[in-house]
């Protein structure tokens, strides 16, 4: 009988861990690496794609800032969360990942942030701290007492950069940086995306039923910062 040659069915899970094979030198390069993949049974052109993709993300990600690699990680935040209601005056508890991540630091205790002036504040500040903190900056966490100011509370963040010199100008605004919102003391804080005209967008937490993209004008902040790695 005459041989029929099998070609490989490629998943986007197999496709990658060939690709990261092809990276890694085990099918050779040039004319050698096209005909030990298509002795395997996958078609070249799409590994060859896959590898591009993959190593020139590869590149992307080293070249870009810590700020840019905050935005990013905060755009995979992008959902529903759990929150207070009634803006925390009705004294409930409530939790999510992002207060969880924190527990047992500034005062939060059994995955539940302290009361603070009477009323449950709302997670915008920590979820600021966790995508900070998940990209290795966390020397806010020395905040942790009411009368120093909590990290996760957004007055207490502001008055500590202010006190660490890491506050910026609008115009020196840059991506990652925090966005305090207020007049005079800040009532909510957001990580900076861009500016477009007058207006300014941010990543917020606690906005919108979680984590949301929003653009407002540049009178509705009060105060920027920019915490060093």
């Amino acid at each position: 009988k005459d041989r029929v040659k099998k070609t490989t069915t490629t998943s986007s899970t197999n496709l990658d861990k060939v690709a990261q094979d092809v990276i890694a030198g085990k099918y050779g390069s040039g004319d050698e690496r096209k005909k030990k993949l298509t002795a395997a049974g996958y078609k070249y052109e799409d590994v060859q794609k896959r590898v591009n993709e993959l190593v020139n993300a590869k590149a992307n990600t080293a070249t870009k800032t810590i700020g840019e690699k905050i935005v990013d990680f905060a755009a995979t935040q992008k959902g529903s969360y759990a929150s207070r209601s009634k803006h925390g005056k009705d004294g409930k508890q409530y939790t999510n990942k992002f207060i969880k991540y924190f527990n047992g630091k500034g005062g939060i205790k059994n995955n539940h942030l302290p009361t603070v002036y009477g009323y449950v504040p709302g997670y915008c500040t920590t979820f600021v701290c966790y995508c900070y903190a998940k990209n290795g900056i966390n020397s806010f966490l020395c905040l942790d007492t009411k009368k120093e100011g909590y990290f996760w509370h957004a007055p207490g963040l502001l008055k500590w950069c202010k006190k660490k010199k890491y506050t910026v100008s609008y115009a020196n605004l840059k991506p990652g940086d925090i966005c305090f919102k207020g007049k005079k003391s800040p009532t909510h804080s957001c990580i900076f995306i861009k500016k477009e005209g007058n207006y300014i967008w941010t990543w917020d937490g606690n906005v919108g039923g979680g984590v949301t993209k929003n653009k407002r004008k540049k009178t509705a902040f009060c105060g920027y910062a920019r915490i060093p790695k």
